[in-house]
């Protein structure tokens, strides 16, 4: 069932997890809660569907866009929300957003940063140069890319560079939604050690002192997600029965 920017798998009558297709993904990054949440009906929301640099479409206005078409449809009451790299940006915001009951929230690998001034100033070239260094990225990270839609790629290399810089804005001023205590503990994070976005943990934990992170060492870029995807799933699978 498919209702504009939604697809709609299983008994919507179901327990429901909602799941963002974070951009630059292939559709069938969560082609696993299909074979293993056929108890749950699953919602999938696709970054990919919306241009986001032609104009650029904030993130923050893809929440929004995302809270809005659920309540139109009458869709809410989620056990869950999951989801990886950029699309964890879409799903704090929703899951701090009280126009939605959700239970539990699980990001990964999500650049969550509020840089000063200076450190923004350093960081935010070397985001953009990871664009422009795109086919080297890939060569050196294999295990990432089987997973990511040459659209995605083509999109990134033809995007104008207010866009890119748009976006790195975005992810190095990431405006903290305010989560009460008690949500804050079904609040869950997961990093790897050699991905950039770690450096999201100091301030996640000053900032959402009751949630939980947890971190896998010489890992990277979404790789414990992609690469021990069973393992993943029995970890999210936990967390919604705890």
């Amino acid at each position: 069932m498919k209702n504009d920017n939604i697809i709609i798998k299983n008994d919507i009558n179901l327990p429901k997890i909602l799941l963002i297709i974070p951009f630059g993904a292939c559709n069938n990054i969560f082609d696993s809660f299909l074979n293993n949440f056929d108890g749950y009906c699953l919602i999938f929301y696709d970054m990919n569907k919306e241009n986001l640099f032609d104009p650029y479409i904030t993130l923050k206005k893809q929440s929004t866009s995302i809270i809005e078409n659920l309540k139109s449809h009458g869709i809410d009451n989620f056990e869950l929300i999951f989801s990886i790299s950029l699309g964890g940006i879409l799903a704090i915001n929703i899951f701090s957003n009280n126009e939605l009951s959700i239970k539990h929230c699980i990001i990964d690998s999500t650049p969550l940063l509020n840089l000063d001034k200076l450190k923004k100033l350093i960081v935010q070239p070397k985001i953009i140069n990871m664009v422009d260094d795109i086919e080297i990225i890939i060569k050196e990270n294999p295990y990432i890319f089987q997973k990511i839609s040459q659209n995605a790629i083509d999109i990134l290399k033809k995007s104008s560079l207010n866009s890119i810089k748009s976006l790195s804005e975005e992810i190095l001023s990431f405006d903290f939604p305010k989560i009460d205590i008690t949500r804050q503990k079904n609040l869950v994070f997961r990093y790897g050690t050699d991905d950039l976005c770690y450096q999201s943990i100091k301030t996640l934990k000053s900032t959402y002192r009751k949630s939980t992170i947890y971190v896998k060492a010489n890992y990277k870029h979404c790789q414990e997600f992609i690469e021990d995807n069973s393992k993943y799933i029995e970890f999210i699978k936990s967390i919604i029965n705890n």
